[in-house]
């Protein structure tokens, strides 16, 4: 069964309370006052009346009385509330936060008038034993455990819905800004205060109101007396239980909602920032997840930066080696176009020699296609291209991995990928791609001959394709690597600059966020027969 809480600013508790307060206060009169039907009959008349009068009343007054609550009573104004400024809304925040104590007080000061008229009747109407004084003071021990009762019953529940209301204002206009620069008006507000001080006025009232029973008490039935005792004593509790209950919610409810932040959480978003609760106690909580999310997000950029600028060196840095192996590689069918040329120049029937123009052709691309993976792989990504075919990039980054490599034996490794791969298009740059792919590859390869694997193997495969995610498992037979050492390679943070591991897992780290960058993932998964290394590369795919 869903608990009844507060829906708008005008309602002063729910509809719950209300009833329990109407059935505690109707049990009271009658286990105290003892009053007949017909007495009884005309006091819920005049309570009906005095209310239906107070309620008239309230939604006029309360406005001119506080005028600064205006925008949220008696009705929301959504339309002006979106349309504040950032100092407007400091304003606004630092009214919402005054709001349930205002509201307590109001409601206690008109609770008081609207009682006044069954105050008449109780005393000088009804039928009593008891002198006025004694009825007027039994009936003000009554009175004041009810209001002390309503006052933080108010004070609670309109702190939740202040909360809840506060939320949603974040949720649609985005507070953030007038979150940090928000200071809580006063310790007054202070919700555990005003939560012990009526918990211990009722607990002293009620037994201030015991012993004024015993003690107006002068008939020999000692049963009847003691019943009365008791029933007072178990509707105190009642009240007082419902006040723990409130506030247990109100608390509860306030580090439920950061937990469930918590599980939701996006750094990205702009709703990462939670709102702050009405409560300062709570408040503190959530300006300091706040305050720690500022520092994850600008700890984030830092690292970020320092991403893009280390990818970038490690770029160049392997320059110097593969350029030099390109310009090698280059060498050979570059002499032969230029022996092809000189030959034409000086005979040029041979240009129509067929296999003059098939050595031209052969070489010639040869050499294009080399200098295309050199500036694949060099070349600066950019913003606004976001599609790249894996099987162009595989390319690329084989034949930057041939010229490196051809010396140590590259040949003798097998490259293998399925018909699946070869329509995969992923949403990011080439550069990104080749270099993501280059990194992974590299590592496989210099495992592989570094550690004389026999009939070393590197096998691409896709095993998920989705509408908006593709996922590839790139593995080899080599030595293998374990998930912890994967971690440490990987992490934020820098811990082994002084190892031998951190230069060698640099790349793999540089990858590892750049992929991360693209919205993609690199996990470690179980190799084919448990035997090497499996990465499941995941990055969103897009049309061609």
């Amino acid at each position: 069964m869903a608990v009844q809480k507060v829906k708008t600013f005008s309602q002063p508790i729910s509809s719950l309370t209300y009833a329990l307060l109407f059935i505690v206060s109707i049990t009271w009169c009658l286990v105290i006052f003892q009053p007949s039907l017909w007495e009884i009959l005309v006091i819920l008349a005049t309570e009906q009346l005095s209310l239906l009068v107070m309620l008239f009343i309230d939604k006029k007054c309360f406005c001119k009385l506080y005028p600064k609550f205006s925008l949220v009573f008696p009705k929301e104004n959504l339309d002006e509330i979106g349309k504040l400024d950032k100092n407007r809304q400091i304003a606004f925040l630092n009214s919402l936060l005054l709001f349930p104590l205002q509201r307590s007080k109001y409601i206690i000061g008109a609770s008081f008038f609207k009682v006044l008229p069954n105050c008449l009747l109780i005393v000088f109407w009804w039928d009593h034993k008891t002198t006025n004084f004694e009825q007027f003071l039994l009936f003000i021990l009554d009175v004041a455990i009810v209001l002390v009762f309503t006052y933080a019953a108010v004070f609670i529940e309109i702190h939740n819905f202040v909360s809840k209301k506060i939320a949603e204002y974040h949720q649609k206009f985005d507070w953030r800004e007038a979150f940090s620069s928000l200071t809580y008006p006063s310790n007054k507000l202070d919700f555990s205060l005003h939560e012990i001080a009526s918990m211990t006025g009722i607990a002293v009232l009620v037994c201030v109101l015991q012993i004024i029973l015993v003690a107006f008490d002068f008939s020999d039935n000692k049963l009847a007396l003691a019943l009365k005792i008791l029933a007072v004593g178990l509707l105190g509790i009642l009240l007082f239980g419902r006040l723990w209950f409130l506030g247990r919610r109100h608390f509860e409810g306030g580090l439920s909602r950061l937990f469930k932040h918590f599980e939701a959480f996006d750094h990205d978003s702009k709703r990462s920032v939670i709102a702050l609760h009405s409560s300062p106690m709570l408040a503190k909580f959530e300006t300091t997840f706040n305050q720690l999310t500022e520092r994850l997000r600008s700890t984030e950029k830092e690292i970020s930066a320092w991403m893009v600028h280390e990818t970038n060196q490690s770029r160049y840095r392997a320059l110097g080696e593969i350029s030099g192996l390109v310009a090698h590689d280059l060498m050979m069918p570059l002499h032969i176009v230029d022996f092809c040329v000189s030959e034409i120049s000086v005979n040029p029937a041979l240009a129509s020699d067929k296999q003059y123009i098939e050595e031209l052709t052969t070489n010639t691309q040869r050499a294009v296609e080399l200098v295309k993976s050199l500036r694949s792989y060099l070349r600066a990504p950019s913003s606004s291209v976001k599609s790249s075919r894996f099987i162009e990039a595989h390319e690329h980054v084989l034949k930057l991995l041939k010229t490196q490599f051809f010396q140590l034996g590259f040949s003798n490794v097998k490259i293998s990928t399925d018909d699946a791969v070869s329509q995969i298009c992923f949403s990011i740059n080439t550069p990104d791609l080749v270099h993501i792919l280059y990194n992974l590859y590299k590592n496989s390869v210099e495992n592989l001959l570094r550690n004389n694997i026999s009939d070393p193997i590197i096998t691409i495969k896709s095993i998920e394709k989705l509408e908006d995610y593709a996922t590839l498992t790139i593995s080899d037979n080599g030595t293998g690597l374990s998930l912890k050492m994967y971690e440490r390679m990987t992490a934020f943070r820098l811990t082994s600059l002084d190892t031998g591991d951190f230069q060698e897992g640099l790349g793999l780290r540089l990858t590892r966020r750049l992929i991360e960058r693209n919205n993609g993932t690199l996990n470690l998964t179980n190799p084919l027969n448990d035997r090497g290394t499996a990465f499941a590369l995941r990055l969103p795919v897009t049309t061609v």
